[in-house]
Parts: structure tokens; C-alpha cells; sequence
């Protein structure tokens, strides 16, 4: 069978939704279409599709798929219609779980907690350097002389507009952030595929931490997944970015706190 319109077909029967369907049953689908259709041109067609980027392997007996592209299909008359949450709608109530529950569970008293994603046309020094929540704490310790400042930038990705590019990006923030998380919104929870564990790893890799969370009201769907790698950045570019992305008011206040 010619593989280029074999791909076409296999495109064709892959749910629309994104959900995963299984080699098996994926095969036995299109022989049902065409009875010529052997093994060795399906794994062509499959291999190929998953070279050019347009499927991706997940996981199930026996092997899966799912398409990367996926089409929204039109919801029912009868059905409520879903809503998308934008990611400008996930950073309020993001900063209210930092600030009544993840600085408490992470030992954090002191702090100050910003969304620098609306920063407006402030300088930022070029693609990457505005994390989207950023929070300083202020330490002490009992052997440590003077008080220990800490940056930690939160990542904001929607369900629908994540993937290794955005551990990148969050990665980028270690120049000026002693910790850096990359914070996913997935209503249907942590994926079981390829891509996700490929993001897992790099994270890893490069020291980002990992948040997913359900209900981003909802501290009970919060899950750390990752630790992030504590970083000492140079304390200039530290600086640098303070004066850059904070507004005065914050800055007023964080100079208090140092003093």
C-alpha cells in the first residue's frame, strides 16, 4: 500500500481528542478499510508519523499512539460547553495557593511574591527573562550571619500550550533565580505519554523544578513532581533583575525586610 496515503488514513482513525489508541486496535481499524494493508507498511506509516511530528508513542500493552495536532471536536447541543482557562487566569489564584499554603509547607515566613509576567514594556534584557510569578523569601539562620535573600520563579503553562520548549525557558531563569519551577495546568491530570516523560526528563536534566496541578484554586490538586536544583546566580544579575521586573513599591519593601 502506498505509505504516503496510508499515513493520510492512519491520521484518519486516530481519535481527534488526543486520548492514546493502541497499535493493535489501530491496525485492525484500518484492515477493516483495506484488506491489502500488511504489518510492515503499517510500522512504515506509523514510524514516519511519528518522525515528522504529527503522532507521538504513549504508553499501553502492546504500544500506543496519539495525535500531537489535536482537533477540538465541536461540542454537543446538549453538552455543556467546556472552558478554557487562559493562562493570564491561572496566576491569581496560583499566587493565592503560593501564598496560603506552598510558602507554609516549603517553611517560607518571610517573603514578598509578585506576577511578573504583566510587567508591562519594562526592559528585561532580551526572550525568557520575565518569569511569569516570582517570590523572594528572606531567611535568617542561627549559625549564618545576616539575612539570606532567595529568588524562586514559577513557570505558568496552560493545559493546552506546554511541551520541552517551556522547560527552556523556566531553565533560562536560573541566571537571576536561585530556584526556578516550571508549573503545569492539567485538568485531567499528569499524561501518561512519550512527550510528558521527555519533559520530566529534561527538567531533570536541567534542574527545573515540576508542579502540575488540576484546580489551580484547589491546593489538593497541587503536585511537586520535581524539586528544583538550588542555584547561586551571580548576585548582579540578581540585582539586575530586581530593579527591572519588581515594581517600586515591592522594592520599598523588600529593602526593609534586608535591612
Amino acid at each position: 500500500m502506498d505509505i504516503p496515503a496510508l499515513e493520510v488514513a492512519v491520521l484518519n482513525t486516530i481519535p481527534k481528542d488526543g486520548k492514546p489508541i493502541g497499535n493493535k486496535t489501530l491496525l485492525a481499524e484500518l484492515q477493516k478499510k483495506y484488506k491489502e494493508l500488511t504489518d510492515d507498511d503499517y510500522w512504515k506509516a506509523r514510524n514516519s508519523l511519528i518522525d515528522s511530528g504529527k503522532i507521538s508513542k504513549a504508553r499501553g500493552k502492546g504500544g500506543a499512539v496519539y495525535l500531537l495536532d489535536i482537533v477540538q471536536p465541536e461540542e454537543k447541543k446538549e453538552g455543556a460547553k467546556k472552558t478554557r482557562i487562559k493562562e493570564n487566569d491561572l496566576y491569581e489564584p496560583f499566587i493565592k495557593v503560593l501564598k496560603d499554603y506552598w510558602a507554609k509547607d516549603n517553611d517560607i515566613d518571610d517573603y514578598i511574591v509578585n506576577n511578573t509576567a504583566n510587567a508591562g514594556k519594562k526592559k528585561t534584557g532580551g526572550r525568557w527573562t520575565r518569569p511569569d510569578i516570582t517570590l523572594i523569601s528572606i531567611k535568617n539562620y542561627q549559625f549564618i550571619y545576616g539575612k539570606i535573600m532567595e529568588g524562586i520563579t514559577f513557570e505558568i503553562k496552560p493545559e493546552d500550550y506546554f511541551g520541552v520548549e517551556s522547560v527552556f525557558e523556566t531553565a533560562s531563569q536560573s541566571v537571576f533565580a536561585h530556584k526556578s519551577f516550571l508549573c503545569i495546568h492539567l485538568p485531567s491530570g499528569k499524561p501518561e505519554t512519550d512527550e510528558f516523560d521527555r519533559i520530566m526528563r529534561q527538567c531533570e536534566l536541567f534542574g527545573v523544578g515540576l508542579i502540575v496541578f488540576e484546580k489551580p484554586e484547589d491546593w489538593e490538586t497541587y503536585e511537586t513532581i520535581i524539586d528544583p536544583k538550588r542555584r547561586e546566580p551571580d548576585p548582579y544579575e540578581v540585582n539586575s533583575f530586581i530593579k527591572q521586573q519588581l515594581p517600586e513599591k515591592t522594592k520599598e519593601e523588600l529593602s526593609k525586610k534586608l535591612k
